[in-house]
């Protein structure tokens, strides 16, 4: 990337980068299982862009990014580095893993702006907020967090009071009855979590707490 950001500034004084309009996260080995993934790779898209190139062609949230023109992307850092060192108005091919299976998209990328930053005491009952080790109450976009269990697993993967929990297991959220179905949805795996802190969104895997 050093070189073609030289050649670059040689040539007209100024740095172009590529931009998807995404926002990635890395992946660990429980997210990875419970997207289905058999390994630990990709780039996991917590966000996109409105009117991006990502959005144009196709590319969601919770979507993994495994291979960009067919170079093995192996976690979040790689695919800005690979997407930073490629033009603008560039085409590129972008794998993706959606619901157990892979997909293919091309992506005409867009110029990245240069002020923009490169990302109780009775045992719970399983299936609601409690076996996750949270308080929640009803918020505009989804629970809010009110409460963590610091021995609970929502803790362990580093839930916040504040957090907002948009989804769990690709369902919206606005209810404990949600709550329940959306953990149903689990079957032994960690669930999903999408969390919406701040200004940003985050997916955590998250174990439901043995009963």
């Amino acid at each position: 990337m050093a070189k073609n950001v030289m050649d670059q500034l040689v040539s007209g004084g100024t740095v172009h980068r590529g931009m998807l309009g995404v926002t990635v996260q890395g992946i660990n080995s429980d997210i990875a299982g419970s997207l289905g993934l058999s390994e630990v790779k990709g780039a996991l898209v917590s966000a996109v862009s409105e009117d991006s190139p990502a959005e144009k062609a196709g590319v969601r949230r919770g979507d993994v990014i495994t291979s960009i023109d067919g170079q093995a992307v192996k976690d979040s850092n790689s695919l800005r580095n690979s997407v930073s060192r490629l033009k603008p108005g560039s085409t590129v091919g972008l794998t993706l893993w959606r619901g157990g299976q892979e997909k293919q998209v091309s992506v005409r990328l867009a110029e990245m702006p240069r002020t923009a930053k490169d990302d109780s005491s009775a045992p719970a009952e399983r299936g609601t907020p409690g076996a996750l080790g949270l308080a929640l109450q009803k918020g505009d976009s989804g629970l809010e967090v009110t409460g963590v269990d610091p021995s609970g697993p929502a803790a362990d993967a580093g839930i916040r009071v504040g957090d907002v929990l948009e989804e769990i297991n690709g369902t919206p959220v606005r209810s404990s009855s949600d709550v329940h179905a959306a953990l149903g949805k689990s079957k032994g795996k960690p669930a999903l979590v999408l969390v919406r802190r701040g200004d940003q969104t985050l997916y955590v895997a998250v174990p439901e707490r043995a009963a």
